[in-house]
């Protein structure tokens, strides 16, 4: 049977209220779509969601694909997107803070010829004052930094068309950070506004420090740039540094005054010495991604994969 759109949902103990939201999408994918499949990728689940879904799996044309361990959201949308059969593709997550009746307007504007639909935020109502922080200064950063730019407010909940598709399946990088490969692979794009309901079950799997360290990771892969500031903050640091052992020096061969002595010997290396650490850490998680990369492991590692769509035998492969 051919599937025209494939709805790729990543799950992480969702707990067994998911079973309604998976329900809700099959429902709203039937009414723009009538040959669909839902793709879960069970991301190293310890609770009872994926029970929970392989109760309604038949009824609402769902693929139960469990990875053998959580590998992160990033390798299980990689998942989801090599696994997909349909022309289209949308990501989507499972807490009902993606609204399904949204895939509507995603639906017409492919048909209508775009590549790609990304679904943008109105509002950061739902996040804390903290984190609307954090995140609009990631978002500035990046655009500064990075060869390519993210939408403010633009996630993970998008359309995408199966020429997209494949050319992201394409990429050869393991460590992925998927909003930037969206923008990097380009094609038509267009935009549908939606507004970020409450989270209806489960909590939020990212904490700051996780944040933190996926924004670091999306920095370095999209961008040598820090690099070449780093060279430029050493300049900056070198000329006066120069400059200022020069005075010093023609003070003491023609002033006779005495050159500064111990504290200001202290508060130079001390300085010196932390900004050397600061430039090492740098060019070490540069290094560090490529050691990562040069191994070769792959993303992740399906155990089970399991097809409820009507024709298909449902069993464990």
């Amino acid at each position: 049977m051919k599937i025209e759109l494939s709805a790729v949902v990543p799950v992480f103990n969702e707990g067994p209220e998911v079973s309604g939201f998976i329900q809700a999408l099959a429902q709203s994918l039937s009414t723009h779509c009538p040959s669909f499949e839902i793709v879960v990728i069970d991301d190293g689940s310890t609770d009872q969601c994926v029970e929970a879904i392989l109760e309604v799996a038949q009824q609402a044309r769902v693929r139960v694909v469990r990875l053998s361990r959580n590998f992160g959201k990033e390798s299980a949308l990689s998942a989801g997107l090599q696994l997909a059969r349909g022309d289209a593709a949308v990501l989507i997550d499972a807490d009902f803070q993606h609204p399904p009746h949204v895939i509507g307007d995603f639906v017409r504007l492919w048909r209508d010829g775009a590549h790609m639909v990304i679904g943008v935020r109105s509002d950061r109502a739902t996040d804390s004052l903290v984190r609307r922080l954090l995140s609009s200064a990631f978002y500035r950063l990046f655009n500064w930094l990075a060869h390519v730019r993210l939408e403010q407010g633009a996630g993970d909940f998008r359309l995408l068309d199966r020429r997209v598709i494949d050319a992201i399946n394409a990429l050869p990088e393991r460590r992925r950070f998927m909003k930037g490969l969206y923008s990097w692979v380009g094609f038509r794009t267009e935009r549908v506004s939606y507004t970020v309901e409450p989270r209806a079950f489960g909590i939020s799997k990212w904490s700051l420090g996780a944040l933190s360290r996926f924004a670091v990771h999306g920095l370095i892969s999209f961008s040598e740039r820090p690099l070449s500031l780093l060279a430029y903050l050493g300049f900056a640091f070198a000329v006066p540094a120069l400059g200022y052992g020069a005075v010093i020096l023609s003070e003491a061969l023609f002033s006779g005054n005495p050159v500064p002595g111990w504290p200001t010997i202290v508060t130079a290396v001390m300085f010196f010495g932390g900004m050397n650490l600061v430039a090492m850490s740098l060019i070490g998680r540069y290094v560090g991604e490529l050691f990562l990369e040069v191994k070769g492991r792959p993303a992740f590692v399906v155990m089970s994969d399991q097809d409820f769509v009507p024709g298909h035998d449902p069993a464990a492969r």
